[in-house]
């Protein structure tokens, strides 16, 4: 067996750096926890949809934006207990991009607390971190972000090519074109 097939990453193994703190990475890291976090995530996004709705009751509206603080302040102890979990190292936890993503969401929620659309916006954006469970998304995801560049290629070329064949059918049939 080679190295490459041997070495597991260290979530997957329940193993990590000897910095962090190792119970509370594992269960940062375990399917329990995450799925709870997804499920309030999808439950809050859920929430947010009903609220743009204009002629809701007033009862049901403010469960709702209950629903909605409680999720933050839900998202604001995960934030803290994942810093936690590095241990002696908490500016590890920036390395990781869904860290950084995460802590600008829920980070920034406080300096719009004025604007409740903006925060409500903010904090919707972590509907993206569903991806991190979803592998076939994330794949699919990755391979229409890699493929607009072409795209984008392509579409020059295509317009190109009717500039082109339109200066070219003017220039040698616009003689004969009916006049409007």
């Amino acid at each position: 067996m080679s190295k490459r097939q041997t070495a597991a990453p260290a979530n997957q193994a329940g193993e990590f750096p000897a910095y962090r703190i190792q119970w509370l990475s594992r269960l940062m890291h375990g399917d329990t926890f995450e799925f709870l976090i997804a499920s309030i995530i999808l439950i809050k996004g859920a929430a947010l949809a009903v609220l743009t709705i204009g002629d809701i009751s007033p009862a049901l509206r403010v469960t709702l934006e209950r629903v909605d603080q409680i999720a933050f302040w839900v998202y604001v102890v995960e934030l803290v207990l994942r810093i936690v979990s590095y241990g002696s190292k908490p500016w590890m936890f920036f390395k990781s991009g869904w860290n950084i993503f995460d802590f600008i969401v829920i980070g920034s929620t406080p300096f719009f607390q004025g604007q409740t659309v903006v925060v409500r916006l903010l904090r919707l954006f972590r509907i993206i971190r569903i991806f991190r469970f979803l592998p076939e998304v994330r794949i699919l995801t990755t391979s229409v972000v890699k493929s607009v560049p072409p795209l984008a290629s392509l579409t020059v070329l295509i317009a190109f090519l009717l500039f082109l064949y339109g200066m070219t059918g003017h220039y040698m049939f616009g003689q004969e074109a009916p006049e409007s």
